[in-house]
């Protein structure tokens, strides 16, 4: 067996190394835990949808004596133009995804008249910017604008009905999903337009009706207000694929490092120091637990002094039962504990004073038999009257653990 100090320095040793291991073993999985959440993630592309809807509704307020009566004609309706004071059209945009979204840009709206690939402006472009998605454009129709673009053309061309569309653009920006969108849409709704009536292209005029002076039907005539009637709807849809990165970087210290070796290297270190770890610390459980000098020297050691010579023996020789009773004593005295190799296996503990050798002997020699064995025999089962005086002072009795009484 080795001798007391190079017990200690092994056991320290091993001490030290345990740690150290568990350090790099919490510091490993700290770096797996950091890198693991990049390194599983999967590489796929997900398809954000967002609808864009323009609608279109129409409002004309009836002449007196006209033949709408005192009910404005609603979206649908055909328009007697005779028998309207005014008309205003409205176009509205809306966008929406069911994903979260923020967009931002324009809608631009015109009313037009084609001609053989010509187009004439009933109401010249207007823009009008998006909030919150949405925009509503108002073209107000000057009823005498109309007149003269569509007898100018008559006079030209000799037709008596032309095209009438509303067309409209949005420009849009933003994200869905946090991707980045720019999207463009396109939207016209039509009419057939004459110098005296303007019909959408959904609705249709009632049967015989050819001339603004033939009386509405009575679906669209009465008294009191109107409700408006269906907005003309036009629908488009589009996605924006949202892409996620397969594994990537992971920032430690300011510095960068690929997530996915990273974690697999953490994960080897944390099980290579993991297992080193542990069976260090059996090792030094084992040690611990087989040479009993170890834990006696590590309570002691605050007040032990290691030193070389024999260990004294005769009649001066007191020895105690516990270590704590020997830095008790140490403590009262004021003079260091003496640590001595006694034999092979086995230390011995002293503190002297001006006539007796205090003793806690440990290690292969822990009995009575084994301290006669030895040579090393306990005498003098007695302290003088003025050290059991100083002892009581510190909780030491004759008959407690420092002495055995006789």
């Amino acid at each position: 067996m080795h001798d007391l100090n190079d017990s200690l320095r092994e056991w320290r040793r091993l001490a030290l190394m345990t740690v150290l291991t568990g350090v790099v073993t919490v510091t490993a999985l700290g770096t797996v835990w950091l890198a693991l959440p990049g390194a599983l993630r999967l590489d796929h592309t997900s398809p954000a949808a967002y609808d864009v809807q323009f609608s279109l509704e129409y409002t004309g307020q009836p002449a007196p004596g006209g033949v709408y009566g005192s009910i404005p004609a609603t979206t649908g309706q055909p328009l007697y133009l005779t028998s309207l004071s005014s008309l205003n059209i409205v176009l509205r945009y809306h966008f929406s995804s069911p994903s979260a979204s923020s967009v931002a840009g324009t809608v631009t709206a015109a009313v037009v008249v084609e001609d053989q690939g010509l187009n004439e402006f009933i109401v010249g472009p207007t823009k009008v910017p998006l909030s919150n998605g949405s925009a509503v454009v108002n073209l107000p129709i000057s009823l005498s604008r109309y007149s003269q673009v569509i007898s100018r053309l008559s006079t030209v061309a000799s037709s008596s009905s032309y095209p009438v569309d509303v067309v409209a653009a949005s420009a849009v920006s933003g994200s869905v999903s946090e991707q980045r969108i720019k999207s463009s849409a396109k939207a016209s709704f039509a009419f057939t337009g004459a110098s005296t009536i303007l019909i959408p292209v959904a609705a249709t005029l009632p049967a015989g009706a050819s001339s603004p002076s033939t009386p509405i039907p009575s679906l669209l005539s009465g008294s009191g207000a109107s409700r408006a009637g269906p907005p003309m709807l036009s629908d488009s849809r589009g996605a924006v694929s949202r892409s996620v990165p397969a594994a990537g970087d992971v920032k430690i210290g300011g510095f960068r490092f690929p997530s996915l070796p990273l974690a697999v290297v953490g994960a080897v270190v944390a099980l290579a120091a993991g297992t080193t770890g542990i069976r260090l610390g059996r090792r030094l459980r084992r040690k611990w637990d087989q040479d009993p000098r170890l834990a006696v020297a590590q309570r002691l050691a605050s007040r032990a002094v290691a030193t070389k010579g024999p260990v004294p023996d005769g009649e001066n020789v007191i020895y105690v039962e516990r270590a704590e009773d020997l830095r008790r004593m140490s403590r009262v005295l004021e003079v260091p504990i003496l640590r001595v190799e006694a034999e092979e296996g086995s230390a011995a503990f002293m503190v002297h004073d001006d006539r007796y050798v205090y003793c806690y002997r440990v290690g292969v020699v822990v009995d009575a038999e084994d301290v006669e064995s030895s040579g090393l025999k306990p005498s003098a089962p007695w302290i003088s009257p003025a050290h059991s005086k100083r002892f009581a002072s510190e909780g030491a009795s004759r008959n407690g653990s420092v002495v055995e009484a006789p």
